[in-house]
C-alpha cells in the first residue's frame, strides 16, 4: 500500500500548504478592512507658527499621488500628460479645503499656499495629503526676491556690455 502519508514529508507538505493559504486569507482580509485614517507627515515649524500666528502661514502642501518616471521610460509625452492629470485630478479636493488662492506644481504634485489653524486641522487628516512644509521667503545673495537687483545674473553674465556695445537690448 503505497499512499501519500508513506512517503516522508507528505504531512508536513499539507501543513505547509494550509499554513500558506490561512496566511494568504489574513492578508486578504486586513488588506481590504480598512483602517484608521493616516494623518499628513506635518512638519514642526508649520505647526508652531500656525498655533502662535494670528495670519495665514506659507506652506507647501505635497500629495500623496505620485507618478513612478519609471513606468513611463523612454515615453517622456506620456510622462508629462501622466503627471498633469494626477495632479489636476487629486489636488482639486485639497483646493476645496482652502480659502485663499494657491499655486499648482504638476511635476512634484503640490500645492503653494497660505493656511490658517483650521485649514491645517482640515488637511493634516486629508489621505489626499502627504505632507505639509514650511515655503519660507527666499532670498538670492541677499536680495529678496521681487527687488530691483533680482537680475544679478545677468550682470555676472556680462550680458549688459554686450547689449551696449552691439545695440542689442534684450
Amino acid at each position: 500500500m503505497n499512499s501519500d502519508m508513506d512517503r516522508p514529508g507528505a504531512r508536513h507538505g499539507c501543513r505547509f500548504v494550509a499554513t500558506l493559504a490561512s496566511t494568504l486569507l489574513a492578508l486578504t482580509c486586513a488588506s481590504t478592512t480598512p483602517g484608521p485614517a493616516r494623518a499628513a507627515n506635518v512638519e514642526e515649524d508649520v505647526e508652531s507658527r500656525v498655533a502662535v500666528s494670528a495670519t495665514e502661514v506659507p506652506v507647501v502642501i505635497t500629495l500623496a499621488a505620485q507618478v513612478s518616471p519609471r513606468s513611463h521610460r523612454n515615453r517622456p509625452a506620456e510622462l508629462i500628460r501622466s503627471l498633469r492629470a494626477t495632479a489636476a485630478d487629486s489636488q482639486q479636493s485639497v483646493r476645496a479645503k482652502l480659502d485663499g488662492p494657491s499655486r499648482s506644481f504638476w511635476l512634484v504634485n503640490a500645492l503653494s499656499t497660505s493656511v490658517d489653524a483650521r485649514e491645517l486641522a482640515a488637511l493634516r487628516n486629508d489621505p489626499a495629503v502627504a505632507s505639509i512644509e514650511l515655503d519660507p521667503k527666499i532670498t538670492v545673495a541677499g536680495t529678496a526676491v521681487g527687488s530691483a537687483q533680482e537680475s544679478w545674473g545677468v550682470g555676472a553674465t556680462g550680458a549688459p556690455d554686450v547689449w551696449s556695445r552691439y545695440g542689442l537690448t534684450g
